[in-house]
């Protein structure tokens, strides 16, 4: 999440909660575990094409800062905890 937040192109395996994070192709590149090929081929595109590296960076760190930012957690947990907030 600390890449996307700062812009940075992310290659990600499909492990634990990353496809959460990234969930569409845009926000990052989402790999299979354990598939050098896959990585080799994900780092390189994104090293040879400075279009795909620029794409990658600003799409994912505007999506992370728009879902994760503090404020946001905030609203969830007085939604779920049904706290109401002072005025």
């Amino acid at each position: 999440m600390e890449a996307l937040v700062m812009d940075v192109p992310v290659v990600a395996t499909h492990v634990g909660g990353i496809p959460t994070l990234i969930d569409r192709p845009e926000k990052g590149m989402l790999i299979p575990s354990e598939n050098v090929a896959a990585l080799e081929n994900a780092v390189c595109s994104i090293r040879n094409s400075s279009e795909t590296a620029l794409r990658l960076s600003h799409k994912g760190g505007f999506d992370a800062t728009a879902e994760f930012s503090s404020k946001r957690s905030a609203q969830l947990l007085l939604k779920v905890t049904n706290v109401k907030r002072p005025h």
